[in-house]
Order: C-alpha cells, then sequence, then structure tokens
C-alpha cells in the first residue's frame, strides 16, 4: 500500500507541493485561531451531568436576578483611605457603564453605594480599598466578554475619569479570563519565534546548506499553518477545543516535524546511492510514509479513545 502511495506521490508532486502552499497560504489568512474561537473555560469541556454544572444552573433558576454568567470586580484604592471624592467617582462611573453608550455586555453595576446591604463586603476596615461588581451577560473568555473588559479598562485610565491618587483594577472571573487569554496568546508569540529559530539552526547545522534547511521549514510551516486552520475551524463550529492548544501545536509539528523530515531526507540520501533520483524518492516515500502513519498512529491513539471509550459511573 505505502509503496504505490510512493508512486502517486511522485506522479502527482507538483500538484502536492503547490496544493499545501495554497492551502497553507489560506488557513493562514483566513482561518480563525484557537485563541480567538477556542475556550478556556474548563467547565466547557466537563460532562453535561457534571455535578458543579447541575449545582449552577439549579443556583440559577433560583436566584434568576442576583446570577450573572460571569462576573467582574473593580478594586479601587487610594493609600491613606478614600474620600467622598473617590466615592462620588465610584459611583459616578455608572453613568458609563449603565449609559446609552455602555457595553452591551455590562448587564449591572453594583456598589457599595447603590446597594448598602454589601457595603461590609465591599469596603476595607481601614477604608483604604474598595469594591465594585461588573455583572456580564456572557461567561468569561469569550470574545465578547473579553471586549467589555477592555472597553471599561480604557474608560478607566482616561485622564479626569477618576480624581488623582485613586487607582482602579479589574479583576474577578472576566478580568482573570482576559488577563489569561492574552498571557496565552504573548507566550504563543513567544514559543512560535524561539521554536522557528531553535529549528532552523538545528536544520543548518545537519545540512549546512540554507536551501536544504528551507525545504523542510517550509514542509513544516504549511503542515502547521494547516493544521492550526482546521482546529480554529472546528472550534468556531463548536467543538470543545482548548485555546492553550494554540502553544502545543507550534512545539508538536515544528518538533515531529523537524523529526520526520530529516528522517526522511536521510533516506533518501541513502537510497540515492543505490538507484536514480526518481526511483529514490518513489521508495524513501513509500518506506518512510509507513513509519510516519505508524507513529503518528501513535499520537492519535489517546485521544481517539477519550472520544468513543465509554465514561464509567
Amino acid at each position: 500500500m505505502f509503496d504505490r502511495l510512493g508512486a502517486l506521490v511522485f506522479r502527482l508532486r507538483y500538484f502536492l507541493v503547490v496544493g499545501w502552499l495554497v492551502a497553507a497560504a489560506l488557513f493562514g489568512a483566513f482561518a480563525p485561531s484557537l485563541s480567538q474561537a477556542g475556550s478556556a473555560d474548563e467547565t466547557s469541556f466537563l460532562p453535561h451531568d457534571a455535578e458543579s454544572l447541575t449545582a449552577r444552573q439549579v443556583i440559577a433558576d433560583g436566584f434568576p436576578n442576583d446570577t450573572a454568567p460571569a462576573v467582574a470586580l473593580i478594586v479601587f484604592s487610594r493609600q491613606g483611605g478614600l474620600t467622598d471624592a473617590d466615592r462620588a467617582a465610584i459611583e459616578g462611573l455608572r453613568g458609563y457603564l449603565e449609559g446609552a453608550n455602555h457595553p452591551a455586555e455590562i448587564v449591572r453595576y453594583v456598589t457599595a453605594e447603590s446597594t448598602p446591604s454589601l457595603a461590609s463586603m465591599f469596603r476595607s476596615s481601614d477604608n483604604v480599598v474598595e469594591l465594585a461588581q461588573l455583572d456580564m451577560a456572557h461567561p468569561s473568555f469569550l470574545p465578547v466578554t473579553n471586549d467589555a473588559i477592555d472597553a471599561v479598562r480604557a474608560h478607566i485610565a482616561d485622564s479626569g475619569t477618576l480624581p488623582s491618587g485613586l487607582t482602579a483594577q479589574i479583576t474577578g472571573q472576566a478580568g482573570i479570563g482576559r488577563d489569561y487569554l492574552m498571557a496565552i496568546k504573548e507566550g504563543t508569540d513567544r514559543t512560535t519565534y524561539v521554536t522557528i529559530i531553535l529549528v532552523v539552526l538545528v536544520l543548518l547545522l545537519i545540512y549546512r546548506a540554507p536551501l536544504a534547511a528551507l525545504a523542510p521549514l517550509l514542509t513544516i510551516g504549511s503542515a502547521f499553518l494547516v493544521a492550526r486552520g482546521i482546529l480554529g475551524l472546528m472550534a468556531q463550529a463548536g467543538v470543545p477545543l482548548s485555546s492553550v492548544l494554540d502553544s502545543f501545536i507550534v512545539v508538536l509539528v515544528f518538533g515531529v516535524g523537524t523529526d520526520y523530515t530529516i528522517f526522511f531526507i536521510s533516506r533518501f540520501r541513502e537510497e540515492l546511492a543505490r538507484d536514480d533520483h526518481d526511483e529514490a524518492l518513489k521508495i524513501t516515500v513509500g518506506r518512510i510514509s509507513a513509519v510516519i502513519a505508524a507513529s503518528g498512529a501513535t499520537v492519535i491513539r489517546r485521544p481517539w479513545r477519550r472520544w468513543w471509550w465509554p465514561v464509567s459511573g
């Protein structure tokens, strides 16, 4: 079977190369990334009958006006203690957070001033810190929620919004989720750059020729863009995929891809010593395809088992 595959790949080699390059360009340009379409909310990967999700639904049904899919906390503080002007400014944010031009994701703005029963929870005993709560319309980690957090932070950062000396930071589930995704994106970008540089150095050290190193790099890069794009489209279509996979894909595809290309080229050099160029290429593809397919099967075996294996209990 793999010998016939090698002969087929050889006959269609130009179409396959052009096809992969076009696919890589299209997926790289138009497919969503996992950091955008994937989910960083661990509860989305739980089974529907999980006790924690059931309890969350019971709370939502019992207290429909007091629960929200996500909550952000604004932490106001001033060294030496908050002033009356500070409290007036905290309550004054309501004009923006619940006004005509407020972010649509914000459902309620809860402060100690508007809800006196929460004053003991929202105000510190030393009068240095005061909390305010933002109830969001959608869960944390979603782009719409993250955009709302960014908009509130930008508004607070504007000069004149808060009195001088009064600081405000956004935390809570929604705030931490926004920062978490930003950290993932920055970490993925750094991982991508470092991985590509290391792969280039390894290939240059092995082949000692820029063109010989360029061919594997283009192959691996195309596979990375296509794989990343397919996963992004799957996540956008509703398949539960974690946004943190972005950083793992970089290491996995470039790391394993480098091993496979070195393995392939080494075997091709061996075959060139016995046959002409065309025959050596056919034999190499036929022999190495079986090895790569077996190696790939070991990688996908465990996730595949998770999809079909019945869950006990």
